[in-house]
């Protein structure tokens, strides 16, 4: 009885509103929606933050029947800078989100956005749990809660890096550097019937890298280093509008005025490479419509480079890679390159690297490979006639990699429609008077498109290419079927007659040889 009488409220201590705030707060709770600092950080990725459900981990139900708001944070991509940082954070590492909330004061009329709160995510690469301080609960009698969010935060006042939130005026206002990221997050609502579903975080700004390299190496060494990259003349007062909660908008307006110049930080040492290399970190600029973007650089000799680049529109969420090609006593400005800002300020993965869960891209954006390990030729529909005396040599000139091949989901079929093994005359559509003599080309009948358009353009890999897909089958997607036992290549084993190079997946000594007769299993390939 005793403890039952200590949780009992009255229904003046129920009622109490938070000032300012315009939600039921516990009595004797002071201004709980006050200002709180956020810790510096930023992200170069796309963050979605999903609130859970009605289960006991997302709905805290307290004494006097208030539902907290529970929420998770995903940072679906990685990413390797350090927290601290205003550009790119490490998504195991802590992070620190701003909101604001407006609460409906009766059916359809919201009051206005109150005072900023935090958010913090606890530390993991996958879901992770964000807590608000202070603790955010729905409003009674199922009226409804909006909820929107930015990053980075915690200003005390106009003029920094950090977003500085005019309660007053219903803006949030960044002066931006080029060295970090703002996300922001469309309003949601809900209350404790229908609780909110989830925020999505999004990239306000755009990406720009710079990828420099000299023609050969007596250019590169006459260039010498770079000293200094600096964009020029980019707007760096960005104000985020938020949307009236009185309204059905979503999504707050973004602008940027003013100019700057913005440096690119950690630049490499040394002299240029005479391979296209990323030049220091990212530079981030508010989005640009036809605009000519101006660069300068400053060589450790002394020289100084002025680069203009076309114009062009430079949107949110997107990287734009600018190559500069370094030939003789000039610059050139070489094909550009866009993707979407979801890899952690990486244009492309390494190469040899795989996309898509089974794709394989052995050639860069701007030509990196690696020619002595990859050597590489360029789209087959089917696989050249080839041997070599040993698995990675090349003396055919045929034992090489597709520039971007995708990898077959299933294994092909034999002649009779159903075997899932065959030789390697079938496989590699070899006409052989006792073993394939209509000259059956399994890859060639192989299809994985509903109207078999992609038919004809599968084939049997090469012994090189059948290794890569060894060297990374614990990177391609969980639903990819990794491949078992004895896989044919279409390479011949120029020391026997009667052999080829085959790969057993199951086995740590991988690659072997075998009799063309035997039956073994076929992945196809395909060139993109």
């Amino acid at each position: 009885m005793t403890n039952k009488m200590q949780i009992m409220k009255t229904s003046t201590q129920e009622k109490q509103r938070m000032p300012g705030c315009g939600f039921p707060v516990a009595a004797g709770f002071s201004r709980p929606c006050r200002n709180v600092s956020l810790a510096a950080g930023s992200c170069l990725l796309s963050v979605f933050l999903l609130l859970a459900g009605c289960s006991k981990e997302s709905v805290d139900r307290l004494e006097e029947g208030r539902a907290k708001i529970a929420v998770n944070a995903l940072f679906p991509c990685e990413s390797s800078a350090e927290a601290t940082t205003k550009a790119v954070v490490d998504g195991s590492q802590p992070l620190t989100l701003s909101f604001v909330r407006a609460d409906e004061l009766s059916a359809g009329i919201y009051g206005s956005y109150g005072a900023e709160f935090t958010g913090r995510r606890a530390a993991g690469a996958d879901f992770a749990p964000l807590d608000f301080t202070p603790v955010q609960y729905y409003q009674e009698d199922g009226l409804k809660t909006k909820i929107t969010g930015w990053y980075p935060g915690g200003a005390a006042a106009a003029g920094s890096g950090e977003g500085f939130y005019d309660v007053s005026a219903g803006t949030v206002s960044w002066t931006i550097d080029g060295d970090q990221d703002i996300l922001t997050a469309y309003v949601q609502e809900g209350s404790s019937t229908a609780q909110m579903s989830h925020f999505v975080f999004t990239h306000r700004l755009s990406q720009i890298q710079f990828w420099l390299y000299a023609e050969n190496s007596r250019v590169a060494a006459l260039w010498g280093a770079v000293q200094s990259i600096t964009v020029l003349d980019q707007p760096a007062q960005c104000t985020l509008d938020l949307p009236d909660p009185a309204t059905a908008a979503t999504a707050a307006s973004f602008t940027a005025t003013g100019s700057a110049d913005f440096t690119v930080r950690n630049l490499p040492a040394g002299n240029l490479p005479t391979t296209a290399a990323l030049f220091g970190d990212p530079v981030m600029i508010a989005p640009r419509t036809n605009t000519a973007l101006q660069a300068s650089i400053v060589m450790a000799n002394g020289k100084t480079i002025s680069v203009t680049v076309p114009a062009r529109t430079y949107e949110m969420g997107k990287v734009t890679a600018i190559k500069l090609r370094f030939i003789g006593t000039t610059v050139e400005v070489e094909p550009i390159s866009i993707s979407d800002w979801i890899t952690g300020g990486e244009l492309n993965p390494a190469v040899p690297g795989i996309i898509d869960g089974n794709t394989f891209v052995c050639l860069g954006a701007f030509g990196e490979n690696d020619p002595e390990n990859y050597p590489l030729h360029k789209p087959w529909t089917a696989t050249p006639a080839h041997g070599e005396a040993a698995w990675d040599a090349n003396v055919s000139g045929y034992n090489t990699v597709g520039e971007k091949f995708r990898v077959a989901l299933s294994n092909a079929k034999g002649k009779d429609g159903s075997s899932l093994t065959m030789t390697w005359f079938e496989a590699s559509g070899t006409t052989d008077a006792t073993y394939n003599s209509d000259g059956y080309s399994a890859c060639a009948q192989y299809s994985e498109e509903t109207d078999q358009s992609d038919k004809g353009s599968w084939r049997l890999p090469t012994i090189r290419e059948l290794k890569l897909i060894y060297d990374f089958r614990f990177k391609f997607t969980n639903n990819f079927p990794l491949l078992s036992y004895f896989n044919w290549s279409a390479t011949k084993d120029n020391r026997s007659n009667s052999t080829a190079w085959l790969i057993n997946f199951s086995s740590y000594d991988d690659v072997t040889d075998s009799d063309k007769s035997n039956s073994y299993s076929v992945r196809c390939i395909r060139d993109l």
